[in-house]
């Protein structure tokens, strides 16, 4: 008999999931307004909002055939630290970002870290 800890069982799976979701939908209501104040042509503004939501998506693709070889050589565990703290970085990046190919490019990567959260940390 070990001692607690605070985060285990159900309560690492609430916190990943929670960060999860909420890193992924929090820029969807703030994104128009973030791509009209940069880019000066609407029709240009129009197309990186689609583009921006469509490749988050597109790295949910992509990171589950990566983070499922990430998760099958190092565990579980390993795979969602890894995923957390790619989620983390890029999540961060996303907020820092001053023109909209980064803010694209952040996104995209984010994208990749999200899909291994919540199967993994329901799976421990």
């Amino acid at each position: 008999m070990g001692w607690p800890t605070p985060f285990s069982g159900p309560k690492i799976a609430y916190c990943g999931t929670f960060v999860n979701f909420f890193g992924m939908g929090i820029i969807l209501p703030f994104l128009p307004f973030f791509v009209d104040s940069v880019e000066d042509d609407d029709n240009a503004a129009t197309l990186w909002v689609g583009a921006i939501v469509t490749g988050q998506f597109v790295g949910v693709v992509i990171g589950s055939v990566i983070m499922g070889t990430v998760s099958d050589k190092l565990g579980p565990k390993l795979a969602l630290l890894v995923a957390l703290s790619g989620n983390v970085l890029f999540f961060a990046l996303s907020a820092l970002a001053d023109t909209t190919l980064l803010f694209f490019l952040a996104r995209l990567s984010a994208g990749t870290f999200s899909p291994v959260v919540s199967p993994e940390a329901w799976g421990i």
